[in-house]
């Protein structure tokens, strides 16, 4: 088996408590889930990428809105932070230009999580 920790250090920006409770610490189901966050979240970001690229801004709202789940049940509070700002910004023409900055910012730390929770689950 592998060594999963109970918890990961605040700079890795994730809290996996959650998936912890909901899987009764049923190490198979933590790492299905975790799996699934890996897969998931990247393929949200290109659909941000290519939505902004086409300025669909309505897309840009609804994908980021729904992506909050998936970062939530991994503890990623800071990428929440900036799907909330995505949220805003997609909304009003006035922050339009903010768009590429923050769909960045959340790419990057997307890449950041999958890459320590693959470290972390040896994936």
């Amino acid at each position: 088996m592998f060594d999963i920790p109970q918890k990961m250090n605040a700079t890795t920006h994730l809290n996996l408590d959650f998936l912890y409770e909901i899987t009764n610490g049923n190490e198979a189901k933590l790492v299905n889930l975790i799996k699934s966050f890996i897969q998931e979240a990247p393929q949200t970001c290109e659909k941000l990428h290519s939505s902004m690229m086409n300025k669909k801004y309505d897309t840009i709202k609804a994908e980021v809105h729904s992506s909050k789940p998936l970062f939530m049940s991994v503890g990623a509070h800071s990428a929440i932070v900036i799907i909330e700002r995505i949220e805003n910004y997609s909304s009003s023409p006035l922050f339009y230009e903010l768009l590429p900055i923050e769909i960045g910012n959340l790419d990057t730390l997307t890449s950041e999580l999958c890459s320590t929770l693959k470290n972390k689950f040896n994936l």
